[in-house]
């Protein structure tokens, strides 16, 4: 019998649009329960692990597990308790029990758990990165699944999702027959997909229902620098049929920084590289740093009574509706987002910051870079 027909009312969030179609992240996005798992409850905010574990990306370099120890305390403490992460996050590490899913593991031996949301990548040779056997067919799904609960030393996944939209062994209707068994078992307390369009994230809602099994979230890139998924109708679909969008990279990949918005107003024009950008490119950001500043108070204020530029960048998300999940290394970035929450931006601030995304999706059909952020 489903979980959920129809009668039910239902998967919707708490709070609807807003006036000039602005939209307002949830309280929380609610499912209802199967007969094992209660039903999962996201946050308003949670943060990425995708570059623990991994020295491309600074593991061991420029952040160790000293960091993430501070900043999963700073977290919990300030109220911040997702934590979102993969099978193949990190993966370099997996002999010296390092991946992403393992150094999440060592921090919650000692605390209390968070919620967490996981993946399944459907790559057939996905083994060779996270173990097991050769990937293909429904059963795959939810042997990935056990795996991840090893990894990770927990009962139960809050949330399991699919990784990407790519062709599988098996076909489509495998996957999500493995996403639902996969809950019917109890090995997770919800379903997700990352990554998809909009006519994919209601393809895959059918599915579930076809199956008895809500479809908890999607999550895909979005950020003030990259509003590509809500002019393309993802973030709309996903809001009407009570799908919590979730947005990874709601940072640029660390271009919502006071760092870059900081060195950019220093450079003062002048060719060089900040960071590992070409100053010349980050010229071409400049208006939207000058919005990001007036609406925080000015220039990297958070010591004071104003807001970094990240704080307003994820203040900016959830105003537009989305579940944000910042990669955090370190006890600086964890307070960053402990910050963002508590405050939200007023109407007339979401429409100026708008307008300047909206100038920068413009600028992006003719400089590639743009696009990628």
């Amino acid at each position: 019998i489903p979980a959920w027909t129809d009668e039910a009312v239902l998967p919707s969030p708490r709070q609807g649009p807003l006036e000039r179609g602005l939209m307002r992240v949830p309280d929380a996005f609610t499912r209802p329960p199967n007969s094992v798992a209660p039903p999962v409850t996201l946050p308003p905010i949670g943060v990425g692990t995708m570059s623990w574990g991994d020295p491309l990306r600074g593991w061991g370099q420029r952040f160790n597990s000293t960091d993430l120890s501070e900043a999963f305390d700073v977290l919990l403490e300030g109220g911040v308790n997702m934590f979102d992460t993969s099978e193949v996050y990190g993966y370099q590490g997996r002999r010296l029990h390092e991946t992403s899913e393992q150094l999440l593991s060592s921090l919650i031996e000692t605390r209390q758990p968070p919620l967490i949301s996981t993946k399944f990548m459907p790559v057939p040779w996905t083994h060779l990165l996270a173990g097991g056997g050769l990937r293909f067919g429904r059963q795959a799904v939810v042997q990935a699944a056990r795996n991840s609960i090893v990894r990770l030393g927990v009962g139960q996944l809050d949330l399991y999702s699919l990784h990407a939209p790519i062709p599988y062994l098996g076909g489509r209707r495998a996957l999500f027959e493995g996403l639902a068994e996969a809950y019917d078992l109890g090995l997770c307390r919800g379903v997700g997909v990352c990554n998809y369009n909009a006519a994919q994230v209601r393809e895959a809602y059918l599915e579930c229902r076809r199956l008895g099994v809500p479809l908890v979230a999607n999550q895909f890139r979005y950020s003030l620098f990259n509003v590509e998924r809500e002019l393309d109708g993802t973030l709309e679909t996903c809001l009407e049929l009570g799908v919590a969008p979730i947005a990874h990279t709601p940072l640029a990949g660390g271009l919502a920084s006071t760092r870059y918005a900081h060195a950019l107003s220093r450079s003062g024009g002048q060719r060089g590289r900040i960071g590992r950008f070409d100053s010349r490119l980050l010229h071409m950001l400049s208006p939207i740093y000058e919005a990001m500043s007036h609406v925080g108070g000015e220039l990297g204020a958070a010591e004071s009574n104003g807001h970094s530029e990240a704080q307003v960048a994820l203040a900016y998300t959830m105003a537009k509706g989305c579940i944000p999940v910042p990669g955090v290394n370190n006890g600086a970035q964890a307070r960053d987002v402990v910050a963002a929450l508590g405050w939200e931006l007023e109407l007339n601030e979401v429409a100026a910051l708008t307008e300047q995304a909206l100038m920068l999706h413009t600028r992006s059909r003719d400089v590639p870079w743009l696009r990628r952020l």
